[in-house]
């Protein structure tokens, strides 16, 4: 019989997976139909730009490019929707807060994207240019967040997960043939590796720097022992098993182990992230009220 907080969690991965496709399709299709309409313009060098007839429509203060950078400005501001879900009571309970992150990515990725349209791939000046480098720093320290918080949060199933998957793959180690762990032992290092690591070994790193540093190594170790296991199954569907089985039980055992410092390496985080907002805030702030001083007021120039 299956078991329902699995079955949930399968149901919750599946409907992620669906969501990321489509948001996805979403930002394919707003790139493809910002680039039909100027792709000629933009693929002009910068010095016959002002002889295309395309230029006044599409150039930054251009109805076009204007209105392009101010749909794009509150399209950024959306991303305020996830920490306002997060922090007000009204919320708080009322569903799981991962599809808001999602949408808070997908925004935070799409935002620098959907700017290069309006500045028409070039910057004509030292505020523009500052504004578009904190829109990149702030995404990329975001996409840096989304990573730490896969590690950091831990769901009520994880650890019954980890012992499951860990007492699967010790029995399925043990009934190998005993030449198979001979072999692997004397002359495959990698698939030792992997047979090990299965059993429920070796020991993880004792920090959070010394993980990050065998991280990559490890990454690139494991997968290489994954597909040297592949001769000891004979069908294809059980081999794919293990290995999903292999990486998972590794994914919950070092997020367990390093729960507490991936935590604390959040909250510092959220801090820094949070002082790079109101930056790039205050930049936007700036570059809107230049703009409408010297007159760029979209429609009503």
């Amino acid at each position: 019989m299956a078991n329902p907080a699995l079955t949930q969690k399968a149901r919750m991965n599946r409907g992620g997976r669906i969501a990321t496709a489509a948001f996805f399709l979403v930002g394919l299709l707003v790139v493809a139909g910002l680039t039909y309409v100027g792709i000629k313009y933009y693929l002009l060098p910068r010095n016959l730009r002002y002889k295309s007839p395309d230029h006044r429509f599409l150039k930054p203060s251009g109805p076009w490019g204007h209105g392009v950078g101010i749909l794009a400005t509150i399209f950024m501001l959306l991303n305020f929707i996830y920490p306002l879900r997060k922090r007000l009571k009204m919320f708080k309970g009322k569903g799981s807060i991962v599809p808001w992150l999602r949408f808070h990515v997908f925004v935070g990725i799409m935002s620098p994207i959907i700017i290069l349209f309006h500045t028409a791939f070039q910057w004509g000046n030292q505020l523009a240019t500052s504004t578009y480098v904190s829109v990149v720093v702030v995404v990329a320290t975001g996409l840096v967040g989304r990573y730490f918080y896969g590690w950091f949060r831990l769901d009520p199933d994880d650890a019954r997960e980890a012992s499951r998957l860990g007492e699967a793959l010790t029995r399925l180690v043990a009934a190998l043939s005993p030449d198979w762990i001979q072999f692997a032992q004397e002359r495959d290092r990698p698939l030792h590796h992997v047979l090990a690591l299965a059993s429920g070994g070796p020991q993880l790193p004792r920090s959070l720097p010394a993980l990050f540093l065998k991280m990559p190594g490890e990454a690139l170790r494991v997968g290489r022992g994954l597909r040297h296991a592949r001769r000891l199954f004979l069908e294809k569907v059980v081999y794919r098993q293990f290995r999903a089985d292999v990486q998972e039980f590794r994914r919950l055992r070092t997020k367990m182990q390093f729960h507490r410092p991936f935590k604390r390496l959040m909250s510092a985080w959220r801090s820094l992230h949070v002082v790079l907002a109101i930056v790039l805030l205050a930049l936007i702030g700036m570059h809107v009220w230049v703009s409408v001083r010297v007159g760029f007021r979209w429609l009503w120039s």
